[in-house]
């Protein structure tokens, strides 16, 4: 029987640099810590960036240790909803193509979840359409914040309204990449 971990968390080199790079002028501050990963804050989210999130060999190693076949891959906090909608777009794709080459170099070892933004639903179908056919994706994960807020604290006609928002995002996802994985919903959507 094939062992598959569907909750593992990964943040491509290419991401943290991107995340390094620009999120400060997004308001996000950005540092070091005392093993020199890259560590980020902004407002309530917190993170920190450790090499071993993206060491594909290491993580296989790890696999192996523990009598694991696969890892379904996904960013974890602070996503992409956090950002303005160009920079946050910019993220998911970053995000979603490292996710896709890790996939294709592993394909035995690795699956993906992509991100988009959902804050911005036409920029989220517009990347769903285009990570439909992205190597390993087999599902999306969603952030469900808006604004920094979690959902399920926003009162019932701010849900009611943020549903709509994302309507067109769900009916796009449901057809290009069918598995759903929502993280942080709670009773949120129902």
């Amino acid at each position: 029987m094939r062992i598959i971990d569907a909750h593992t968390h990964y943040y491509p080199g290419e991401w943290v640099a991107l995340i390094e790079r620009e999120a400060p002028k997004h308001g996000a501050k950005v540092g070091r810590d005392g093993n020199d990963s890259v560590t980020f804050a902004l407002g309530g989210l917190s993170a920190t960036f450790s090499r071993e999130y993206d060491d594909l060999e290491h993580r296989i190693a790890y696999m192996d240790g523990v009598g694991v076949d696969m890892h379904v891959l996904s960013l974890m906090a602070p996503l992409v909803d956090w950002a303005p909608a160009a920079f946050a777009l910019d993220l998911a794709q970053t995000y979603n193509d490292a996710s896709a080459r890790a996939c294709e170099r592993y394909p035995a070892r690795f699956a993906g979840m992509a991100v988009v933004p959902m804050h911005e639903p036409a920029l989220a179908v517009r990347e769903l359409d285009r990570v439909k056919n992205h190597a390993g994706m087999c599902g999306l994960i969603e952030d469900m914040r808006k604004n920094g807020m979690e959902v399920n604290v926003l009162t019932k006609a701010q849900r009611e309204t943020f549903r709509k928002q994302v309507a067109p995002v769900w009916k796009e996802w449901e057809s290009k990449l069918p598995p759903k994985w929502i993280d942080r919903a709670r009773q949120a959507v129902s």
